[in-house]
């Protein structure tokens, strides 16, 4: 059985602010608890246990909230988990082990990952040039498309894949690539947010409609790795509030909406859809009183695969 929105709202609506340390008034008496569901699934609540220890807050100034912006699935994933990985290699990777990053856009996670993993060796792919001047003996960078990868077989213990936007074909060339390349008993880890907002009103379904891809990959993607029959495998999904309604970290992600549109509306011009910039800028006007009128929410997954022996 899957949970149902209703019962997302109520666990949604007993979100801790982590910037004040406060919890927000909820008819439920304690943390929410992950809830399994099928394949293995669990939902994060955003929060947690009080008790727990921050290692990875929010951002506390101007500056830190723009490094966010940059690479929003990263730092706000590495919150939600208050980890860089989910699946259970740390041993490992204090030993030393083989380490891919795969499509990795903004190479964040993988110098994060070899500066607390110093014997581990990290080997980052992307098809565009990756933007970076690195001096970190613990990594490599490859320019390659991201199917038909130019590494042998079984090589890899971890293969972190971030992708956005990619067709049904493109996921399973770049899982069968990826299911190649790593070790037997080595972990393929997959992570992506939602294009699509959920709960939304009218002014959101616009920004679902002209902002977000068509549909969300992520339950394709989970049939995609069931057919596989991976010994081991993993889901799980952080529900995000957007907007005020979410404190701290909703009004970020609402700040990143509006780090996006601007990016959208400098690719546009007036003869591609007439009146589209407008509209954009009337949808972000309206967009934080309905986020928070519906309790609009974003969905972050993470997907941890094991390859058999």
């Amino acid at each position: 059985m899957g949970v149902s929105n209703s019962t997302l709202f109520k666990r949604v609506n007993a979100i801790r602010d982590e910037y004040n340390g406060r919890r927000r008034g909820t008819h439920l008496d304690r943390d929410p608890q992950t809830t399994p569901t099928r394949y293995d699934r669990k939902f994060i609540i955003l929060g947690g246990s009080n008790k727990s220890k921050i290692r990875y807050p929010l951002p506390s100034n101007a500056d830190e909230e723009k490094s966010w912006l940059e690479d929003l699935q990263h730092y706000l994933s590495r919150h939600l988990w208050q980890s860089n990985f989910s699946s259970p290699i740390e041993k490992l990777l204090k030993r030393g082990a083989r380490v891919l990053d795969l499509g990795c856009g903004i190479p964040t996670w993988t110098f994060e990952m070899a500066k607390e993993f110093p014997k581990s060796k990290f080997t980052v792919v992307d098809f565009t040039p990756i933007p970076t001047n690195h001096h970190v003996k613990n990594i490599e960078i490859v320019q390659h498309s991201l199917s038909n990868l130019p590494f042998e077989d079984n090589l890899f213990d971890l293969v972190f894949v971030r992708l956005g936007g990619f067709s049904d074909e493109d996921w399973e060339d770049v899982l069968k690539d990826s299911y190649r390349i790593t070790t037997g008993g080595g972990w393929i880890e997959f992570m992506q947010m939602d294009s699509r907002f959920s709960n939304c009103g009218p002014y959101l379904e616009k920004w679902n409609d002209v902002v977000a891809s068509s549909d969300s990959n992520s339950d394709k993607l989970e049939d995609m790795l069931l057919k596989r029959n991976f010994p081991n495998l993993r889901h799980e999904v952080a529900i995000v509030p957007i907007g005020s309604w979410g404190k701290k970290t909703g009004e970020l992600l609402f700040a990143y909406m509006r780090h996006l549109l601007c990016k959208v509306k400098s690719e546009m011009t007036e003869t591609d859809q007439p009146g589209i910039i407008d509209e954009l800028d009337r949808i972000m006007e309206r967009a934080d009183q309905e986020c928070a009128q519906n309790k609009t929410y974003g969905s972050l997954h993470r997907f941890m695969a094991q390859k058999r022996f």
